[in-house]
């Protein structure tokens, strides 16, 4: 899949997470941890894009071995209105062709009121 093809298949993925959680009555200007997520079978390629994420402050990246299988987790604490959201999720995406690595999309708790 090209870069522009990841792109515009993640802001409908992201779109409808953003539908889903305003459906529990979130608001989306509150703060919180966002999970991006990765996937990989490669324990290099894991430790390179952990070590280029944290190295360069684009959040914190984790490293979970399941079974032949690694998952990245990079947590941002952002609130996600749609500009914020769709853009950090669109430079996850290109992070995922650069480090040849599966971009998975992202997730976080929902939030309700004003904190």
């Amino acid at each position: 899949m090209s870069v522009i093809e990841s792109l515009i298949s993640g802001a409908k993925a992201d779109a409808d997470v953003l539908s889903t959680l305003s459906s529990h009555g979130d608001n989306f200007s509150i703060g919180r941890d966002v999970d991006f997520t990765f996937h990989t079978q490669s324990a290099q390629k894991a430790e390179r894009l952990q070590q280029f994420v944290n190295d360069n402050c684009y959040g914190s990246a984790f490293i979970e071995s399941l079974e032949g299988d690694f998952r990245i987790l990079v947590r941002i604490t952002t609130p996600i209105q749609q500009p914020i959201i769709f853009s950090i999720s669109g430079f996850m995406a290109c992070l995922g062709t650069l480090f040849d690595v599966e971009y998975d999309g992202w997730g976080c708790p929902v939030k309700r009121g004003t904190q």
